[in-house]
């Protein structure tokens, strides 16, 4: 069955109406030339995107073990340089000030690179229970004992 209507001869097509420009004629290949440019398009993407992570990941300082070339030492003292510049919790703290804690995340890596930072972790930990309960109290209590561990670092 064909588009035509019925009595119309094969090629015919509609007129435009008076005073409107004609349709633009249909495209011979159809839209197979559109989805053949989308697919050359994406595949160029992922190319250049995974030769950028490619070279992200090889400028990341990584030895050739995997194992990053980190001083824990410099770690722990950006940590407890945080810890130093965070208020004292009140109850009227607002919740972006308690987001800093999320600074004890580093705690646990710390601990497993050099064992005499574990104090630190358990501070640092404890800090973040107190926060997520949001345990005032608690909370001003662990921020005296991290900053404690950090001056006797």
């Amino acid at each position: 069955m064909t588009d035509q209507p019925p009595g119309n001869p094969p090629g015919w097509q509609p007129q435009p109406a008076p005073g409107y420009p004609a349709p633009p004629p249909p495209n011979p290949r159809g839209p197979r030339v559109w989805r053949n440019g989308l697919l050359v398009g994406l595949v160029i993407g992922l190319v250049i995107g995974a030769g950028a992570l490619g070279l992200a990941w090889a400028l990341s300082g990584s030895d050739s073990a995997g194992e990053t070339s980190a001083d824990p030492a410099a770690d722990a003292e950006a940590v407890c340089g945080i810890v130093a510049r965070t208020p004292t919790i009140t109850e009227d703290t607002p919740v972006d000030e308690l987001r800093r804690w999320g600074v004890g995340e580093v705690g646990p890596s710390l601990a497993d690179q050099d064992p005499t930072y574990e104090p630190l972790n358990e501070a640092l930990q404890r800090a973040m229970r107190a926060m997520q309960r949001f345990d005032v109290n608690e909370l001003r209590e662990a921020t005296a004992q991290v900053k404690q561990v950090c001056d006797d670092l």
